[in-house]
């Protein structure tokens, strides 16, 4: 005897028979939509298949008279399915009448040759067909998507960009332009990378009637680098029944970033009043001060409209600056302290202090610097001592001028050797009793010295002074009288003295009444003599 292997005939089974929409498996659909239709095709005999051809039947193709073939027939040739092998076939279908639930068939039928069973060469699915007005129709709207950042200039909307770290808001209107109300419509977004996907966010609307709009408003944190996708998906595990499900899903993709971030830091060299050894600043009250700050970007992000502020006494305290991307911007403030500390002092320059711009960290968003302010040393005032000099020198001025006036006035005067009265020196005439002046000297012993002599010639007594015989004295002994040099002149000047002071009590003027007398002008040769001399001492002019 021998073992036989005996094979079997080819045997073609329709396995599977799926309806898709845009992607989304579905049990219904609009008339009008377009579906995709999938079957699975086995070939579970043991040799090849001969030719053999794939129909599509809207209803059911043995029994029901409305129903019409899909499509074209789809040929294959022979040996297109091995023993024990399978294949996916779909095909694309426009929905059409009639209304109601529908059976779709899948059918195999072979061209040529034989196969082990006939009766699983076909396969149906049930589906049901509508009109919009029967059913809701919920879809999203493109064009109203919307992924914001509170933060001014990164929404990824804008740029295509995201920042790490930031939490996104996202905004999309879901309609209903069905004629039924939809009910409890579930809204996902889901996140997914190169590596992982994920739910980020779900919501849900409760009713959504007829031809009405909802917004619904999500929120994506960006939490991975690199480019991230996000999906909406509204009803995805199509509980509702509505018109069409190929409108439920939306996608956008985003970049997502490193998050720039601001630092501070203080410009010792370029500020003013700066002590490097004793690393503070040493101001005085009332004066003004330069002190600059650097704002430094690390980030790809320009930012506009930054606040930058300083806590100290500045003119400029709060300035608006914008700082590029990798960039600089330097901000100088005008400080003017008006109040002096008895210690040190710290005051800080600030950048994004509301935290209005977002940043990666906002510990370094502050430069802290040490000041002193001292009350300023009391200057004497530049006015008050040019007030002073200028008195003084006026001052100068009018007493040097009354000096040369009374020395024009009065001159170098001596005593009338006859009366007793003061004559200037150069008077040839005696203003107060009218004696005559020669110019020859007279001894202290009564005798006459003659002109050019140097000594007396009686006495032998050397001379000593040039003057008329008149008793000389000094400007200033117009008020008192020279003492004796020695007890020998005391004697001889006694008599004469005694002579004098009789003569002063009647007839001669006192110095205090000469001294105030007024003056006049001789009419002869202008010298200024007292208004009671009777004759110019000067001229020698006789007044009446």
């Amino acid at each position: 005897s021998w073992k036989v292997y005996v094979q079997t005939l080819p045997d073609l089974v329709i396995t599977n028979l799926t309806f898709y929409q845009s992607g989304v498996e579905v049990d219904s659909a609009g008339v009008g939509k377009t579906l995709t239709i999938n079957v699975t095709l086995e070939n579970i005999g043991d040799t090849s298949s001969p030719s053999f051809r794939l129909l599509f039947f809207n209803g059911e193709f043995v029994n029901d008279p409305l129903a019409s073939s899909i499509g074209d027939n789809l040929l294959f040739p022979g040996n297109s399915l091995l023993g024990h092998s399978s294949r996916y076939v779909e095909i694309g279908w426009t929905v059409v009448y009639p209304k109601g639930i529908r059976t779709v068939f899948a059918a195999v039928e072979l061209l040529d040759g034989e196969e082990q069973r006939t009766d699983n060469n076909h396969l149906g699915r049930t589906l049901e067909v509508f009109d919009i007005e029967d059913v809701p129709e919920i879809g999203i709207d493109p064009g109203t998507l919307r992924l914001s950042s509170r933060y001014s200039g990164m929404s990824p909307s804008e740029t295509g960009v995201g920042y790490l770290g930031t939490n996104i808001s996202v905004m999309v209107n879901v309609t209903n332009h069905g004629g039924k109300t939809a009910s409890n419509t579930t809204i996902l977004f889901v996140v997914s990378n190169s590596t992982d996907s994920w739910v980020e966010y779900s919501t849900y609307i409760e009713f959504l009637e007829s031809n009405a709009t909802d917004t619904v408003v999500g929120f994506w944190m960006l939490d991975t680098p690199g480019e991230n996708k996000l999906e909406i998906l509204v009803d995805p595990e199509n509980r509702v029944r509505e018109f069409d499900e190929g409108n439920n899903a939306l996608d956008t993709t985003i970049e997502v970033q490193e998050a720039p971030d601001l630092t501070v830091a203080l410009q010792r060299a370029e500020s003013k009043g700066y002590n490097f050894d004793k690393g503070i600043f040493e101001m005085t009250k009332g004066k003004e001060y330069i002190v600059v700050y650097d704002i430094i970007n690390t980030g790809n992000f320009t930012y506009h409209d930054v606040e930058v502020t300083f806590t100290g006494p500045a003119i400029n305290a709060r300035q608006t600056v914008t700082i590029p991307a990798f960039g600089v911007q330097r901000v100088t403030f005008t400080v003017k302290p008006e109040t002096a500390f008895s210690e040190e002092v710290a005051w800080k320059c600030k950048v994004n202090e509301g935290e209005g711009a977002y940043e990666s960290d906002y510990g370094n968003n502050e430069a802290v610097a040490m000041f002193s302010v001292s009350v300023p040393e009391e200057p004497t005032s530049y006015l008050l001592l040019i007030i002073i000099i200028l008195v003084i020198v006026i001052a100068l001025i009018i007493a040097a001028g009354i000096y040369v006036y009374m020395k024009m006035q009065t001159g170098e005067k001596a005593k009338c050797s006859n009366c007793g009265g003061l004559v200037p020196l150069d008077a040839v005439i005696c203003p107060h009793c009218g004696v005559e002046f020669s110019d020859e000297l007279e001894c202290e012993c009564g005798e006459p010295i003659p002109p050019g002599a140097t000594e007396c010639p009686s006495c032998g007594r050397p001379v000593t002074a040039s003057l008329p015989k008149v008793e000389g004295v000094s400007e200033e002994e117009e008020t008192e009288e020279m003492e004796p040099e020695s007890e020998e002149e005391e004697e001889v000047e006694e008599a004469p003295a005694e002579e004098l002071e009789e003569l002063s009590e009647t007839e001669m003027p006192s110095d205090e009444e000469e001294a105030g007398e007024e003056l006049a002008e001789c009419f002869e040769c202008g010298a200024l003599i007292p208004v009671s001399a009777p004759i110019c001492p000067h001229c020698g002019a006789v007044f009446e």
